[in-house]
């Protein structure tokens, strides 16, 4: 099934060159059906490019999936145009009285800091504490997990666990299944038709 984003996203053609079947929303609002709403909350510098990897796995499945982009406030991104921004993204403010059946909070390049020495902190706790409410599944990855989880060094993903080694790039494959696997079990069949209905149940999952 599609991955249903901004036509003019400059991901959709990446995409679209990768065979990956992509639905513009015109399209997508023709179709019967309600797609799964995802949130990706983007603390990545590269925001191009985390766009791309994260939507070439989500339009992997047999979902149709509705991506949506957030971005912190307290925070100006240095390396992606103001006009990007302003085109694709939007505020806590623009979503917190909407509901999601999934949440993915990425990484970000602040391990080495105290969390609370990160200037959008505050706003990213508020954030997490909203999504009990509002949100059915929470993905946290990369730092968005040391964030969610405060956990120790990751066994086996350094060679001999060292962290001062590169970790070597073999997980393609298990990418793909664990996104898979989150949409499916986590998101899919958790969720109410009714996704207002997340503010009645309470969330189901937290990954």
């Amino acid at each position: 099934m599609p991955i249903k984003i901004p036509c003019d996203l400059p991901a959709a053609k990446t995409l679209q060159e990768e065979n990956i079947f992509v639905i513009d929303i015109e399209r997508a609002k023709r179709q019967d059906i309600r797609p799964l709403r995802v949130l990706i909350l983007n603390l990545m510098p590269t925001k191009i490019a985390t766009e791309t990897q994260l939507a070439r796995l989500l339009g992997n499945t047999p979902l149709q999936i509705e991506m949506e982009l957030l971005t912190v406030s307290s925070r100006v991104p240095k390396h992606t145009a103001k006009e990007h921004m302003i085109a694709f993204y939007k505020s806590f403010g623009e979503v917190k009285d909407s509901f999601y059946d999934g949440l993915i909070i990425t990484g970000a390049p602040v391990e080495q800091m105290p969390f609370e020495e990160v200037d959008y902190w505050q706003e990213l706790c508020e954030i997490m504490e909203w999504s009990k409410s509002h949100v059915q599944s929470t993905f946290h990855i990369c730092w968005g997990a040391q964030a969610g989880l405060r956990i120790s060094l990751p066994k086996n993903y350094f060679p001999n666990d060292d962290d001062a080694a590169a970790p070597v790039c073999k997980w393609r494959a298990g990418a793909n299944l664990l996104y898979s696997n989150w949409l499916n079990y986590f998101v899919y069949q958790s969720t109410p038709y009714s996704i207002t209905q997340i503010l009645e149940n309470g969330k189901k999952s937290e990954i």
